[in-house]
């Protein structure tokens, strides 16, 4: 009888350590391929090694992700590991219309120039006027090679 626990317990430990595990962990690579096999023009994504980039082209195996605008670098399929935003196309609300904004809303300023508190202008007139300093020469350092001993003779 003793027997008979002993092996249904290490059954049981095989089971809760090695087969539940090993069918989530099937779940999430079946998720990953339908992911990988979702992917279309268009998509953010990032790479197994933490690259972000758009998809540009697709293959059977690889894909084209351009990472700035005009650098494009293949990938293999299976190293996309997740996406990272939906595909569609920018809305006219999502850009800022910079052409009509004038340097005066840059800044804050109504006259284009930031505008200082009296502490602070007269912290900034208490500076001293200077030039930068030219940067020291590097210093003179010994030439390589064999360096004599403190206190070693000729002998």
């Amino acid at each position: 009888m003793d027997v008979l626990v002993l092996l249904l317990l290490i059954v049981a430990a095989f089971l809760v350590l090695v087969v539940l595990p090993t069918r989530a962990r099937n779940r999430q690579v079946q998720a990953l391929h339908s992911m990988q096999r979702s992917l279309e023009i268009g998509t953010e994504v990032m790479t197994s090694s933490g690259l972000y980039g758009r998809v540009v082209r697709l293959g059977a195996d690889d894909l084209d992700l351009e990472v700035a605008p005009g650098v494009v670098t293949t990938w293999a399929l299976l190293a996309i590991r997740e996406v990272k935003s939906p595909t569609r196309e920018p809305a006219a609300s999502d850009v800022p219309d910079l052409e009509n904004i004038d340097e005066a809303e840059l800044i804050g300023s109504a006259d284009g120039e930031a505008e200082l508190d009296e502490a602070d202008q007269a912290e900034l007139d208490a500076l001293p006027e200077t030039e930068p300093e030219p940067d020291p020469e590097p210093e003179s350092r010994p030439a390589k090679g064999r360096r004599k001993r403190p206190g070693a003779g000729a002998g």
